[in-house]
């Protein structure tokens, strides 16, 4: 059985090997359909946050009621590496010109570290514009605060970007320890190593609250570093946390 098993799995790899693929053509259909996409959401949703698929409609995120173009800076450094020149140079423009963070609202923390902060340092880094790194650090700026408040280092859940207000006391692992990546980088871009000493605090903070067997919980209080679960979970809300170590 072994035997007849190999020889079967043998002709069939061989079959498939043997197959050829129009690579550079399905590239080029990945392109068009992401020309397509990229096309509906700058005639129906320009400059907003999220389009709604369906309805053709938008919503805001992470802010309730102001756009600051998620979509679109998160797109960016997919557009540079598909090689839509075109699409970045124009998404990059707006950015220049539209994108205030001088907002009187509150924002998810670790959202607008992965999505905001992430997706503008990746466009600096494709194309090299000292403006996209000038609105990455201002915004990293603008959440500093919110790891600064708690004397062990742990991040609020959210503040408010004008006013630096923050909330969230209680918060988990996702939350605490996905920055170095973004801030890690932003340190070695500008030579502050602020924004890297305090991703790292947070996350070695957590870490070091492990349990005896190495688990952490899903939620921590942010000032004290008290536990306040003992469920323990390679997912939601934790892991952000474990794909970022």
């Amino acid at each position: 059985m072994l035997a007849t098993g190999a020889l079967l799995w043998g002709a069939r790899a061989s079959a498939f090997v043997g197959r050829t693929r129009d690579w550079r053509a399905l590239g080029e259909d990945v392109r068009s359909e992401m020309r397509w996409a990229w096309r509906q959401y700058r005639e129906r949703a320009w400059g907003k946050d999220q389009i709604k698929p369906l309805s053709g409609g938008f919503e805001s995120f992470p802010l309730k009621d102001h756009h600051l173009g998620l979509s679109l800076i998160e797109a960016l450094d997919t557009l540079w590496i598909m090689g839509l020149d075109e699409e970045f140079r124009d998404r990059v423009e707006w950015v220049k010109a539209n994108l205030d963070l001088d907002v009187d609202g509150d924002v998810s923390v670790f959202e607008t570290s992965i999505r905001l902060v992430g997706g503008l340092l990746s466009a600096w880094r494709a194309c090299g514009d000292r403006v996209l790194l000038a609105k990455a650090r201002d915004l990293a700026d603008r959440l500093l605060p919110s790891f600064a408040a708690s004397p062990i280092g742990i991040p609020h859940r959210y503040i408010n970007l004008k006013t630096g207000a923050i909330r969230g006391r209680e918060t988990n692992p996702a939350e605490t320890g996905p920055y170095i990546p973004e801030f890690g980088f932003l340190s070695r871009a500008t030579g502050d190593d602020r924004y890297r000493a305090a991703a790292k605090r947070a996350l070695v903070s957590m870490f070091d609250r492990r349990s005896r067997i190495g688990l952490l919980a899903d939620r921590i209080d942010a000032i004290t570093g008290e536990w306040k679960s003992r469920r323990a979970t390679i997912g939601p809300p934790s892991d952000s946390y474990y794909e970022y170590l």
